[in-house]
């Protein structure tokens, strides 16, 4: 071993091994996660590639939620002013006279009464009030979406704009533009199943969904069939958007209804649905908004965190079917998440349905076209036992 040449070869192969380890095999932790972050979701993406794209929005906006909630920490008097002003900041649309238009699927019974039952459960250790001078955790019974009023948010043509005179005529013309794309589109009624509900930012809590669809005789969150949620989403942002080739259609925007210069912005309605801008293909209900002023103190968020892991455990692979919209047009007397609350206009859309026929001794697929209901259930639910009439603002339109 005194021989320089035999010590070298005695010390290479470790050495080796070593060098090669260290470029071969990663040090740090790689997630299966990492290569979603980066995917953008198409029209033809499927079911597999769009849920887990989903799927890792979602771990990524659940790792946002805070252990608590940090307060204001001042007097009772400036508590009580401040939750007056953000009261008043949740009704500030119909005070400026403005509205706002949206297309929502809205959530089954069954889904609705399961949604219900976990809220109460993630939020009951907060023990919330909704008086402004509660000593404990304030939250406004507007921030909690009654029942009868939880959706899924699909596509959002106009964001908040002055109500236009002619407002009524323009949400007959975008309703039926919606009911000519469903039926072009072929837009058949799909499932979505729950994935989790998160907390996010530690403000809003929300149900999170991915979609199946058909692999041989069962529906599947991993199918290789194109994302129905995704190409719906893309196809209604498109129809008010884009011109047709034909040139009969023509952009149906805010801007090309009031003749405004073209912006240097992308149209409010691929800004503002929900996925879009993103392209995560984001779908999700929203179940209660927590408030800013929520106490004077901190608020420990860790027993809500427990009891979400808990609800996750309950409500994860939960299957609801889509088979219509609603388009409303709405000012905001019902808050920031309730276009349900005394729209301007409502109508809903079915979707086509596909039905099995026997014509001339041979067995085929026929489509029911889709057609308009004005319905409306009246249901009641609220976190609250006898939540009190609040005072909404008042408008000129």
């Amino acid at each position: 071993m005194e021989d320089p040449l035999s010590l070298l070869l005695f010390i290479a192969p470790p050495l080796l091994l070593i060098y090669k380890y260290q470029n071969d095999v990663p040090l740090t932790y790689e997630s299966p996660l990492d290569f979603w972050h980066g995917v953008q979701l198409s029209e033809c993406s499927t079911t597999r590639e769009a849920n887990n794209k989903r799927c890792a929005a979602y771990q990524k906006k659940a790792a946002t939620t805070p252990a608590y909630l940090k307060g204001p920490r001042c007097s009772r008097r400036m508590l009580l002013k401040r939750r007056k002003d953000e009261l008043d900041a949740i009704y500030q649309y119909p005070r400026l006279g403005k509205s706002h238009r949206t297309v929502v699927a809205m959530v089954d019974s069954e889904t609705r009464d399961l949604l219900i039952k976990l809220r109460r459960q993630i939020l009951a250790p907060l023990f919330l009030h909704d008086s402004l001078s509660t000593q404990g955790n304030w939250c406004p019974s507007c921030n909690i979406i009654p029942g009868e009023d939880l959706h899924i948010t699909v596509a959002v043509p106009w964001w908040w704009h002055s109500l236009q005179p002619n407002h009524e005529e323009i949400s007959r013309e975008m309703g039926g533009r919606l009911r000519q794309t469903v039926m072009l589109g072929m837009h058949h009624p799909f499932q979505c199943e729950v994935d989790r509900i998160v907390l996010l930012g530690g403000r809003v809590l929300v149900a999170l969904f991915r979609t199946c669809s058909e692999r041989g005789n069962v529906t599947d969150r991993s199918s290789t069939n194109v994302d129905a949620f995704v190409r719906l989403r893309r196809e209604l942002v498109r129809c008010f958007t884009e011109q047709s080739s034909d040139g009969r259609r023509q952009p149906l925007t805010h801007g090309s209804v009031n003749n405004l210069p073209s912006l240097r912005r992308a149209p409010s309605i691929e800004l503002k649905t929900p996925g879009m801008e993103e392209g995560d293909g984001f779908i999700h209900c929203t179940l209660a908004r927590l408030p800013h002023t929520i106490s004077a103190g901190d608020t420990s968020l860790e027993d809500v965190l427990t009891a979400l892991d808990e609800c996750n455990a309950l409500c994860s692979g939960h299957r609801m079917e889509i088979d219509k919209l609603r388009f409303l047009h709405s000012e905001g007397r019902g808050g920031n998440s309730n276009p349900m609350y005394k729209p301007l206009y409502d109508e809903y859309i079915e979707f086509p349905k596909s039905e099995a026929v026997k014509i001339g001794g041979q067995t085929g697929q026929a489509t029911i076209g889709a057609v308009r209901d004005i319905t409306r259930a009246s249901l009641k639910d609220s976190l609250f036992a006898e939540p009190p009439p609040l005072k909404r603002g008042n408008t000129d339109g």
